[in-house]
């Protein structure tokens, strides 16, 4: 995981405004497959974690600005 901002140590995940309005953060990548995108609002930090409701098989990625 990328560190945060100068002075920070911690991230603040906040949800993306990807999605619906109802869901923000939120995308279904088909069948039961989901991602819940977070980004950090002090250093742009992406945090996209993927879920597989069926086989409870999930990955993290972080993606620097």
């Amino acid at each position: 995981m990328p560190s945060c901002s100068i002075g920070r140590k911690r991230h603040t995940w906040r949800r993306s405004n990807i999605g619906c309005r109802e869901n923000p953060g939120v995308v279904s990548l088909g069948g039961t497959l989901l991602a819940f995108v977070d980004q950090c609002p002090n250093c742009g930090t992406v945090r996209t974690v993927r879920r597989d409701y069926v086989t409870r098989r999930g990955s993290t990625s972080y993606e620097a600005p």
